[in-house]
């Protein structure tokens, strides 16, 4: 219960932290709590109260604005196996694209939660890349998201390092150029766009 808990509130974080909870990103908590229930024993009333009132504390917190990150992470880091530190992290993923858009403040609190709880970043960008994919991002330079973070790219890297990373890129947003969906082929355009841009800008 501890452990769902926390990651019922890290969710909310991640919900709140562009300033607004929206109801469906409230909705996909509400759901994976359902489901976190159901696992628990019909006579285990107790364990089930439990996690309620956790969810509403954490509820109030998110919305109020008072949550904190770190000490958050910190409890999961201590008690969660690393398996629940990932269902933890695809919760907060499936969250921050539940209102169709992601959300600078968003996409840096996972980037953050990746840090913290010490989960590898590539199996992060795995959990991530299919929710890009649909969502709108803000790319607008310096006041959008981290244009390199969101490709994998970190700071300290070498020119091969960042080469391999957008060749990668490439590869996988080109595939995408021959969806049926609409939205994805557009995104895809997009993605494109931004990765040729940041082979001019990191290589030359």
């Amino acid at each position: 219960p501890k452990v769902w808990a926390l990651t019922a509130e890290l969710a909310m974080h991640v919900a709140a932290s562009d300033g607004n909870m929206n109801k469906a990103e409230a909705v996909i908590i509400k759901d994976w709590a359902k489901n976190v229930l159901s696992r628990v024993r019909r006579d285990n009333e107790e364990r089930k109260q439990e996690l309620n009132a956790a969810m509403a504390r954490s509820f109030k917190d998110a919305s109020g604005g008072r949550t904190a990150l770190q000490p958050i992470c910190d409890s999961l880091a201590l008690i969660a196996t690393n398996h629940q530190k990932y269902d933890a992290l695809k919760l907060c993923v499936e969250v921050m694209s539940a209102d169709g858009n992601a959300d600078k403040n968003e996409l840096k609190e996972l980037d953050r939660i990746v840090s913290l709880l010490g989960l590898d970043p590539e199996q992060y960008r795995l959990m991530l890349d299919p929710h890009l994919a649909t969502v709108q991002i803000d790319l607008a330079g310096s006041v959008g998201v981290d244009r390199k973070a969101l490709l994998g790219i970190e700071d300290g890297m070498s020119q091969a390092e960042i080469r391999r990373k957008l060749t990668e890129a490439t590869r996988k947003w080109n595939s995408r150029l021959r969806s049926s969906d609409p939205q994805v082929r557009e995104k895809a355009e997009e993605m494109l766009k931004l990765i040729a841009e940041l082979r001019d800008d990191l290589l030359g």
